[in-house]
């Protein structure tokens, strides 16, 4: 992640799991810090209306 110049959050039906939320959060903080973009990427399994953190709604 330290070199990449762009992320994506994939969620689906079961949304993010506990252990995925650390790594949301780290990209959304390189996002900030670096201007870095971070795509979130709804799998054809996810629901209309996923529950995604309030910064990656903004991106949809």
């Amino acid at each position: 992640m330290q070199t990449a110049r762009t992320a994506a959050v994939l969620t689906g039906k079961d949304g993010l799991e506990l252990g995925e939320i650390p790594e949301m959060r780290a990209c959304l903080s390189q996002f900030v810090k670096r201007h870095m973009p971070v795509i979130p990427v709804l799998l054809p399994d996810a629901p209309e209306q996923p529950q995604l953190p309030l910064f990656l709604q903004e991106l949809t």
